[in-house]
């Protein structure tokens, strides 16, 4: 549901950003991790994190693909505490 009720915002929001085609990005609070998949249009690398695990395994199951391939990246985790090196972003 998530997935479906924030598309329309997230497509008017990701018109607005200027995204490295090359580049890393990272979603803090990736829900239901449809964003992700629109940021791997983009990016060359895309991490998603979120704090609840249903939504971080929701993230994860929407991209297996992505994942496999290796270009998107799920992990649960706090924003307080994100699991990455301080430049990766």
């Amino acid at each position: 549901m998530m997935n479906d009720n924030h598309s329309a915002l997230t497509d008017w929001a990701l018109a607005y950003l200027a995204i490295d085609k090359g580049g890393t990005v990272l979603d803090v609070g990736c829900g239901g991790g449809k964003t992700l998949g629109k940021l791997a249009q983009i990016a060359t690398s895309v991490y998603g994190v979120d704090y609840a695990a249903g939504s971080a395994g929701e993230s994860h199951s929407h991209n297996k693909g992505l994942i496999a391939e290796g270009r998107v990246q799920v992990e649960r985790a706090s924003v307080s505490q994100l699991p990455f090196a301080d430049s990766l972003f």
